[in-house]
Parts: structure tokens; sequence; C-alpha cells
């Protein structure tokens, strides 16, 4: 804009210092081929600074281009073909005021055209850096929503936690253990502790004199099994413990008679019943032995050891076809501990032998 604030400047200082008559004074008349071609020179003039000034832009703003424009030259524009087509006039005299103006106006170019261009690199885009959300605290305070009430049943009250020194001692399975360790003390102290909170506990009272047996207490262990009969809650599997410590020690016929009194009726346990068969048979009972194991064989007939009681009895009656059926019958069974079922192949060879004689 200041180049052609110039021009219109130039343009007007013209107008208001040449007139008419300062135009004829002391000068002769210029031919009209003479004014044409000055008008054709200040034309020309004005022609190139125009397009020397738009060059000038064009020449930054192509500076300006980012580094990855494509390398291929920019045509140039037809304003820079046109001067360089134009031809210069030929020098003709001029007022000292034009020449003047002229000069003001070449030296305008030449600077323009002088002046250095720097070439600014473009600069790269630089983050915007997000701005935190200003938080607002409400004026108003804001009241917590009401807790409608639940209509779902109250939460169990947790049990309470209890530390290790707390927690319950398992005495049953800590006497087992020491039991089967072969730990008797150990064993005798956790179930006399069973005993003492419950002295109707049978197992308790049983595993606590074998305990004591284990220890060689054996008479203690005797005396615990009587203490255990007025109180445990189930005295026939005391009175069966008790009859294999007399058996043991050669009390048969005290077996039998502790066997016989703790009986039970209600409902008969055939278990027990058996333990009285077998003493029968060593007291040389063997008729009401018989007649024992087949009532409970009616109830258990898988049980192999109480056919071979049974044989037993029926061979010393003298009954050996029946023996021999009850002995067959026991070995066909099988689940016989290997020094009864050689027994059993003994007494059979031994009754057909007896028969073939």
């Amino acid at each position: 804009m200041s180049l052609i604030n110039d021009i219109l400047r130039d343009l007007e200082d013209r107008r208001s210092g040449a007139t008419p008559t300062d135009g004829l004074a002391g000068l002769s008349a210029v031919p009209r081929v003479a004014t044409r071609r000055r008008s054709l020179r200040v034309a020309g003039l004005a022609t190139m600074l125009v397009a020397g000034s738009a060059g000038a832009v064009w020449y930054n703003e192509a500076a300006l281009l980012p580094a990855t424009a494509p390398e291929t030259p920019a045509k140039a524009p037809m304003a820079q073909t046109s001067i360089a087509t134009v031809t210069a006039p030929a020098p003709v005299e001029v007022p000292a005021a034009q020449t003047r103006s002229t000069g003001r106006l070449l030296g305008l170019s030449s600077s323009l055209s002088q002046a250095p261009v720097r070439r600014v690199a473009a600069a790269p885009a630089a983050a915007t850096p997000a701005k935190p959300k200003a938080t607002v605290a409400s004026a108003e305070p804001q009241q917590a929503p009401a807790t409608q009430p639940s209509r779902s049943e109250p939460e169990p009250t947790p049990a309470p936690v209890m530390s290790v020194a707390e927690a319950p001692i398992d005495h049953l399975a800590a006497g087992l253990y020491a039991l089967s360790q072969g730990d008797g003390a150990e064993a005798e102290t956790n179930f006399r502790v069973l005993v003492s909170n419950d002295a109707s506990d049978t197992d308790a009272w049983l595993n606590l004199a074998a305990a004591q047996r284990q220890q060689g207490k054996n008479a203690k262990a005797q005396g615990t099994l009587s203490d255990a009969l007025a109180g445990a809650a189930r005295p026939a599997l005391i009175a069966q413990a008790i009859a294999r410590d007399l058996l043991d020690r050669g009390s048969d016929a005290e077996a039998l008679s502790i066997l016989q009194g703790y009986r039970p009726t209600s409902p008969l346990d055939p278990i027990h019943d058996a333990y009285i068969a077998a003493v029968l048979q060593r007291v040389g009972q063997y008729g009401e032995a018989a007649d024992i194991y087949r009532t409970v064989l009616a109830i258990r007939p898988e049980a192999a050891d109480w056919w071979v009681g049974l044989a037993i009895s029926e061979e010393a009656l003298g009954r050996h076809q029946a023996a021999i059926k009850a002995y067959r019958r026991a070995r066909n069974i099988g689940h016989l501990d290997d020094a009864l079922a050689r027994y059993t192949e003994q007494r059979i060879a031994a009754i057909k032998a007896g028969q073939s004689s």
C-alpha cells in the first residue's frame, strides 16, 4: 500500500507543480511525438515499479512456504514477462520537477529491489497445553441423599474371631494321632479330657483304655472299662472289650458271663451274639453256639468267619456233611485271614479223609 501511495503522491505533485503557463515559459513547443514518448516512459516506469513490488511480495511468500513444499520451480507470473518485453523509450528532456519526482520513484524501486529478503523458517506448531478445568465449589451446601430404609432381613452378626490360643483343641483327633504314633501318654491325656467332659462318650472310654494298655497299664485299663460300664451310652461295646481281656487271661467263663449280662435285646446285635457263640464254643457248649450262629448268619450271610464258627460247632457235634458245607461256604465267600483260610482247607481235607477211611 505504501508503494501505491507514493505513486499517487507523485502524480499529485506533477499535477500541482506544472500549469499550462509554466509549461510554456522559457520553453519551446514540444512536439506531439515527444509528449507521447514522455507519457509512455512514465507509464513504463510505473509498470516496472508495480511488477517489482509484486515480485518481491511473491518471493517473500515463497520463502515462507514449509520445507515440504515441492521443489518444482513455480512459473513466473505474467507481470514479469511483460516487464522483460518492455523496451525503454529514447531519452527526452523533461522539466526539473518531473525529473525530481521520477528520481524519487526510481530510488524507491531500487531500494525495494536491493533490500535483503530474510527467509523465515516455518516454526513447528507448539502443542497447546490443556488448561485444567477449574472446579467451582457450589455456594449452596449439598445434602446427602436420604437413606431409604432397607426391607431386607438384618445382616447376621459375624462370629467373633478367635486367636490360635483361643481356638478349641480337637482332643479326639489329637488323641487318635498320638495313639497311632505310639505316644500312649499324650493319647491318654487327650482321651481323659473327653471322658471328663462327657461320661457317656463310649468311644472316649474305649480309646482311653487302649492308650493305657499301650503303656503297659493293663490293670488300669481294666479299671477304666469297669468304670465305663456304669455311664457309657453303649455298654455292650464296653462288655466286649472286657471279655477280650478276660479271654486273653483264660477267664472264659467270666468273659461269657459279662457278655451275656450286657447282651442287647432291643434291637438285637448280631455282632454281640456272635461273640457269645464264640465263647460258648470255647467252653464246649457247641449246640448253643451252633444255634446262635445260624441265627446271626440269617441276618448277615456274608460273614465268612461266622460260617467257619458254625462249621467248627457242626464238626464237634459229629455233623460232618453240615461242617463241610459250612467250611466250603466260608471259602467261597473269602475275606478270611490267612490263618483261618488254611484252617478251613485243612478241616475239609481231614473230614474227607476220615469219611474215606
